[in-house]
Parts: structure tokens; sequence; C-alpha cells
């Protein structure tokens, strides 16, 4: 439980102590378990280790427009630099306003001062990409490796997958007959090396399924984890942190192996609209801007990859 939030001088109390106290007690009764963690996730990792110290009522409006502006150039939590999408931040200020404004309605504040908050344009990403050897290595490394997870890294290195989509692809997504991967917004091709390694991995799981008495159907979800059922995004992180650990890699997420797929597309020569129907961006604005150091640094050849 929460430490409670004392009656005397609540203004007085930290930020970190109602932000945990409003998780438990305003948001998690009221929202899905997925909108939870991602509150929670947001309140953990970005919000309390900048400004959990701060008092209720020393969150001011000067305080929080430094904050955000800050958060929009860089973040350090967990003694890492990580750049944050515009989407990213927004999502930061949602759930800070929420928290705020029952923090009105509970009476702590008088007011929500992060509504007089101009939100400030984040920095462009610079995204990590697998070079050429790098690709061809992971690849090798998850196509021998005897395990049902491994499928997931082919499928975001060759079709550029959003995580959410990869964990929750089924067999019915896939057409073999037509060699194509229907998503909800877009169908992606399958190549013949990608076509002939998914049916092994079909065939691989329908035995170990039969082995436990369960019966593969087309409601099966491709990637699942050892029991069958869905993984955890937190779980399959570790699945690709182990696997490029052993290859040698450091700091590889399913994000670096999506990008991957867009940079090596640009690098043979799609165009942007391409890769962003493939990649199932909302807009080409939000392909480019991921790709621009990239597309810069290819055409000053001064990139690991190369045109053709």
């Amino acid at each position: 439980m929460p430490r409670k939030i004392t009656s005397i001088n609540p203004e007085q109390q930290r930020f970190s102590v109602w932000l945990n106290y409003w998780l438990e007690v305003y948001a998690k009764p009221n929202v899905t378990i997925s909108t939870y963690k991602g509150y929670n996730n947001m309140v953990k990792r970005h919000i309390i280790p900048k400004l959990g110290e701060a008092k209720m009522c020393g969150l001011t409006v000067g305080k929080l427009q430094s904050f955000f502006n800050a958060m929009a150039k860089c973040e350090n939590s967990f003694n890492k630099k990580i750049t944050l999408s515009q989407k990213t931040l927004k999502n930061i200020y949602d759930v800070m306003h929420i928290a705020l404004k029952s923090a009105v309605e509970a009476g702590i504040i008088a007011e929500n001062n992060l509504e007089k908050v101009v939100m400030p344009k984040c920095s462009d990403r610079n995204e990590n990409f697998l070079d050429l050897n790098e690709q061809v290595t992971l690849l090798q490394y998850a196509k021998n490796l005897d395990s049902l997870a491994a499928c997931g890294i082919v499928l975001l290195l060759d079709m550029g997958l959003k995580k959410k989509e990869l964990l929750s692809l089924k067999w019915s997504d896939i057409d073999f007959k037509s060699h194509i991967l229907v998503l909800s917004n877009r169908k992606i091709p399958i190549v013949q090396s990608d076509y002939e390694y998914l049916n092994k991995h079909k065939k691989m799981q329908r035995t170990a399924m039969e082995k436990k008495g369960l019966l593969q159907t087309d409601d099966t979800l491709v990637l699942a984890n050892r029991k069958f059922s869905k993984y955890t995004s937190e779980g399959y992180n570790r699945f690709i942190k182990r696997a490029a650990d052993n290859c040698g890699f450091d700091n590889i997420t399913a994000t670096t192996l999506r990008n991957t797929f867009g940079a090596e597309c640009i690098r043979i020569g799609g165009s942007l609209p391409i890769v962003s129907y493939l990649m199932g961006d909302c807009c080409v604005r939000i392909t480019r801007r991921r790709y621009k150091k990239l597309i810069e640094e290819l055409s000053s050849g001064n990139s690991p990859f190369e045109l053709v």
C-alpha cells in the first residue's frame, strides 16, 4: 500500500508520495491493466526521478515548464541518456495532468499549473540501427537457435513489425498462399527465406504444443512463451537482450531491430512513402524524421550503410 497522504499540510507532501498514492487509489481501480502499467511506467521511469522530491505546493508553472523543456532535449533516468519522442513526451504530460487534476479535486493543491505549460518540441532522435554484418550475425543466430522465441527477432528485423503487433500476431494473419503478412493497416510481403523459416517454425511449434496436449489453430500466437500464451513486453525484451549479448551487441531492443528494417529498406533504395507504409507509421513525416540522419549520412557517404 502506498504511503498515505496526510491531512496536515498535504501541499507540503513530496510529489512522489502523491503519485504513488494516486496510482494505487485513483488509477488502478478505474483503468485497464495495460493502461495502469503504462501510467506506472511513466511515473516511475520519467516523472519521479526528476520531480519526485518537489513539494506539491512547489509545482509552479516555471518548475513544470523547466521539467518539460529538459525532457524535450534529453532524459537521463537510470543513468542513460535517452532522447524521447514527441508521443512519449505527450504521454508524460497526460499522466501528470490526470494526477494533478485529481490532486486539485482532493484539495491537495489549489490549481493544476500544468495547464499553463507550453509543450516544447523534442530534439530529433538519434535512432540506432544494426549495420549489415550485425544484421547477418543476429539473423543467423536467431534462425539457428533451438528456441521458438527466436521467431520474433526474425519478424522484427525482416518485416519491421511493431512490438505490440509482434506479440499479438496469430497464424491467421499469415497468408502462406500469397506470401503476405496481413496486419490491421498494411500488408507486408514475405521473402522466400522467411517463408521457409515461418513454415519450419510453425511445424516446430505444432510439435511442441502436441507434446503438452495442446492444439495449434489459426488463433494460436505465432510468438508464444513456454506456456504458449502471450509474451509480456518486458519478457520479450529480456529475450532480445540475451540474444544480443550472445552475439556481442549492446543496447539492442525490439525498436532497434524494427528500425533496422526501415533503414535497410532505405539503403536498398526504397522510397519514404513505401518505407512508411511497411512500418505502419501514421504519416511519412514521422518516417522522415526517424531516418533523417541516416539519409544525410548515406548521401554524404559517411554511413556504415551503402547506397545501391
